[in-house]
């Protein structure tokens, strides 16, 4: 058995001719049917007037034929054919932004036969262009920010100066939760205000993760299904300090804000000892004003005193914001006074005793 090559291209066909000797020495030329045969799977052999086998897969490929109960073989080394293409190779199409992908350039021919070439990488997005190493004929892509990720590599043939370009497109999704963002730490807000909380589940790279099942805490106190009813807006009625914790598999979060009294909306006036609006003629009381927000939140503040002529005097006491001293004048019974501030103005009714007779009159009376 002989050919007319043997270093051939998968593109290639080789002419294989056969012949027979007999015991004496006599040289003929055999032609058996194809079933005799044994040839590479994938690739074509024809037997007719003329023997012709056309390769597909590149190494070492082994031919043999049997006829008259002998059996012979040839070798043939085959190489790739003609590139018609570029084709990226990689692992995954799909990886979280925790993970990397790595892929290889790759000529074709026509067989389907792949050699690794040395290509220039690139993307179409300018900010994956960090994400990507070019190592040659291999590339590694690191995920990063969530989003569908096309790679570019391209390579010229330098046999026949062919420019080749391939593709390759990477979807990378949310990888594993690194931080819970919350908003409002260390800010004050009035309980007029809301605070939206907007929790932003994050990855290593920044991406937010959807659907994270987290556990709240208000100052210690369960409050999850409050906070998520609510759409994560908190807004309480009670003036004070507060910390809000969150927590989730793999990370977790703490704020703490301040909410203040509102807006006032009426002003309150105390008497600071007794609670009572009454005071003796020649005796002073301590009085409180102080501005009540729409829940209930008291602030003291200071006012504009109208006291009428002879109703007596209402000085600042030395208690601080908010405290009045008020000493009546000769006038008794019940005495309306206006008092003012924060664009609101109200009246307050005080009853003046008359004071008690001197220890002589009682003895006398006695």
């Amino acid at each position: 058995i002989q050919a007319s090559q043997e270093n051939i291209t998968a593109d290639d066909s080789v002419i294989i001719s056969l012949q027979g000797e007999d015991i004496r020495g006599n040289i003929f030329t055999l032609n058996p049917p194809v079933q005799n045969w044994s040839y590479p799977v994938g690739s074509i052999l024809s037997v007719s007037d003329e023997i012709t086998w056309n390769p597909t897969t590149t190494g070492w490929q082994n031919i043999s034929v049997q006829e008259s109960g002998i059996i012979a073989d040839i070798s043939f080394n085959i190489t790739h054919g003609m590139p018609i293409r570029l084709s990226i190779i990689g692992e995954s199409l799909l990886i979280t932004s925790d993970e990397s992908v790595e892929l290889s350039s790759v000529l074709v021919d026509t067989d389907g036969n792949e050699w690794p070439v040395l290509s220039n990488w690139s993307t179409y997005h300018s900010e994956a262009s960090e994400w990507l190493t070019d190592l040659g004929d291999m590339a590694i892509f690191n995920g990063h920010t969530m989003g569908a990720w096309k790679i570019l590599a391209e390579y010229t043939y330098s046999e026949t100066g062919q420019f080749f370009a391939a593709e390759y497109d990477v979807l990378v999704s949310a990888g594993e939760l690194n931080q819970i963002l919350l908003n409002g730490h260390g800010l004050t807000f009035t309980v007029d205000e809301v605070l939206d909380l907007n929790p932003r589940a994050i990855d290593s790279a920044g991406n937010l993760i959807p659907n994270v099942e987290m556990v709240w805490t208000i100052n210690g106190q369960i409050s999850t299904g409050a906070l998520e009813d609510s759409n994560y807006i908190f807004s309480p009625d009670v003036i004070g300090l507060y910390e809000i914790q969150v927590t989730s598999e793999g990370g977790s979060a703490s704020i703490t804000c301040d909410f203040i009294h509102g807006e006032a909306v009426r002003i309150v006036v105390t008497e600071i000892e007794s609670n009572s609006l009454v005071v003796k003629s020649g005796q002073t009381i301590e009085l409180l004003t102080e501005g009540e927000d729409q829940f209930g939140n008291r602030f003291a503040l200071n006012v504009n005193w109208t006291l009428t002529n002879g109703t007596g005097e209402m000085s600042p006491s030395s208690s601080g914001i908010g405290y009045y001293d008020f000493k009546p004048g000769d006038v008794s019974g019940f005495v309306i006074m206006e008092y003012s501030g924060i664009g609101l103005v109200e009246q307050i009714v005080i009853e003046i005793k008359p004071e008690n007779g001197s220890e002589e009159e009682r003895e006398n009376s006695q």
